[in-house]
């Protein structure tokens, strides 16, 4: 990571969006009891990876203390329309691409209470005609209201980290390093809420707040985005990665709000190309051509 010019003390605006809490349903396969590799599973909201660690309590010396990864900021439009075009679904189609620790339930595992998330990323928008889109840079503590960090444009090259320091305290670090722009800000957990610092996550999402029958926007068609550098360390010095093979790692995709395609896919690999730090998540059937239906 190359260091920033200039350093964002800009005033916090509030995010017009947010981000939600997320529930895997695993693939049937997934739910045998003997597995040896990562486990893979669809949600409506997340796409991405998840590291999980087994203890359901936060541990000032065995949680998460860190997760990091960096990605490149795709160009947001709508669907293509099949004839070199895009379409106008009457909607502002968003994707959030974030890193953060909590806030992710698997149906039939005990993941702890996950009823909020620490985190930070991009958003991007895709109005009718791309008129008024664009990308901004965001932080969150869920269910807290998030707030807009600063203007980023398509291309450029996003470093991301989010650090706690208690179950309640975290040090969010966002830089672009394409417009030499950093932030680094101290948060506190909402009250009432705190980490249970098993979760580290890579994700790709649907921001949430839309008049949809389920609340999340339509996915914007960012075609693709290449993550690297990622990795999520405990307090134990311990190191993990989207690549991981252990079946505490969740591979997620997304799925349209009928639940009957996969809109957002998630590509890794502890071994090839990808490396294990290396994440590749691609949008796909509807969100990609045409649209998809509410």
């Amino acid at each position: 990571m190359s260091m920033p010019a200039t350093r964002w003390f800009g005033a916090l605006k509030v995010r017009s969006n947010r981000s939600h809490p997320a529930t895997a349903s695993l693939f049937q396969s997934q739910t045998e009891p003997t597995k040896f590799a990562a486990s893979s599973g669809t949600t409506k909201n997340w796409s991405g990876v998840v590291n999980t660690l087994s203890s359901t309590s936060y541990s000032s010396t065995k949680s998460f203390c860190c997760v990091a990864a960096e990605f490149v900021v795709p160009q947001p439009q709508q669907a293509f329309n099949g004839s070199g075009g895009n379409i106008c679904d009457g909607d502002t189609d968003q994707a959030a691409f974030w890193v953060g620790q909590g806030g992710f339930t698997v149906n039939g595992k005990n993941l702890g209470n996950q009823n909020n998330i620490a985190q930070s990323g991009v958003d991007i928008l895709a109005p009718c005609g791309n008129s008024n889109g664009g990308a901004y840079a965001w932080l969150e503590w869920y269910p807290a209201n998030p707030v807009e960090l600063f203007l980023v444009s398509a291309g450029d090259d996003i470093y991301v980290s989010v650090n706690n320091t208690s179950s309640t305290t975290a040090t969010i670090n966002l830089v672009d390093e394409t417009g030499q722009l950093a932030v680094s800000v101290s948060v506190t957990a909402p009250s009432g809420v705190k980490l249970v610092g098993n979760e580290a996550e890579y994700i790709v999402e649907r921001p949430f707040g839309d008049s949809t029958p389920t609340g999340f926007y339509p996915l914007a068609n960012y075609i693709w985005s290449f993550w690297d550098f990622a990795r999520s360390k405990t307090f134990a010095k311990k190191y993990y990665y989207p690549g991981s093979t252990a079946a505490s790692t969740y591979d997620v995709s997304m799925t349209d709000d009928i639940g009957d395609q996969i809109i957002s896919a998630t590509t890794v690999g502890s071994s090839g190309t990808l490396g294990s730090e290396g994440m590749f998540v691609n949008d796909e059937n509807c969100a990609q051509l045409i649209g998809c239906v509410p």
